[in-house]
């Protein structure tokens, strides 16, 4: 059994071992080197992380600066936003859905070491669980997931929260540890909340799937995912639409004027 094997079967392994360090290495590098990067260098931080990630979907995007330890061990869907400063300690898998929002600083941990330190100094050898999160979720700013965390589908986390236990599907959860607070529910959607709304539109998701809608005053059709309850609809730039904007930076300011997914306009 190799040692990525004994990672994989949850059993410790040489983090030493040349085949890892060799693995490490070549994602270290190729992680410095995309956060050399600028944001418009849209086609060689593409194809970094095609290099870096066991897979990266199309639409998802990475602000940097990133910093994977394998990265051959991470997965990653489509259309999901990394913001500043992410660090995903990969030795386990880690598993990511479509759909998701991640602040900044978001910090994803897979190994564990002894807890005795005198086993620590001779083993010098860690296990790892991995990290699976779903879809549709959106994390706050300083979130860091533990080991063998799995999250469902739809969560919001609240900022500063260290996620050391499973969270369901469809939970508001926050804290240090993180705690499920309650279920998100229609109650939470921003139609009760006009004065937030403000020229926006939320319809029920079965009326909006597939459609491309505009807000009222007018700026360019847009299509947008959201969550289970209702949609948030319309761009709110039209920048992209006049050449005044990259694809990026529209997307960054959809992302930042508080629209539900971002959109390319």
């Amino acid at each position: 059994m190799t040692e990525e094997e004994k990672i994989f079967a949850g059993q410790m392994f040489c983090p030493a071992h040349p085949e890892l360090k060799a693995m490490k290495l070549r994602s270290h590098k190729l992680s410095a080197e995309y956060s050399r990067t600028n944001e418009d260098d849209t086609e060689v931080r593409a194809q970094l992380l095609q290099l870096i990630c066991g897979r990266f979907g199309a639409g998802s995007f990475m602000q940097g600066p990133i910093f994977f330890h394998y990265g051959r061990h991470t997965t990653i869907g489509e259309r999901n936003f990394f913001n500043y400063n992410t660090t995903i300690q990969d030795d386990a898998k880690v598993e990511i859905g479509n759909d998701n929002n991640f602040g900044p600083n978001l910090t994803i941990v897979t190994p564990i070491h002894p807890l005795l330190p005198g086993e620590r100094k001779r083993l010098q050898a860690p296990d790892a669980k991995p990290v699976r999160i779903g879809n549709d979720c959106w994390f706050g700013a300083n979130v860091t997931v533990c080991p063998g965390v799995t999250i469902g589908d739809g969560c919001v986390i609240g900022a500063g929260s260290v996620v050391t236990r499973d969270i369901p599907a469809g939970s508001l959860a926050a804290g240090v540890p993180c705690k499920v607070l309650r279920p998100i529910t229609a109650e939470d959607s921003m139609a009760n909340k006009p004065d937030i709304l403000g020229p926006y539109s939320v319809l029920p998701e079965e009326q909006s799937h597939g459609q491309r809608l505009s807000t009222a005053n007018g700026p360019p059709s847009a299509r947008h995912h959201a969550p289970t309850e209702g949609r948030l609809i319309g761009c709110v730039t039209s920048g992209q639409a006049a050449g005044r904007l990259s694809p990026f930076s529209c997307l960054m300011s959809c992302v930042w004027r508080g629209v539900r997914r971002p959109c390319w306009c």
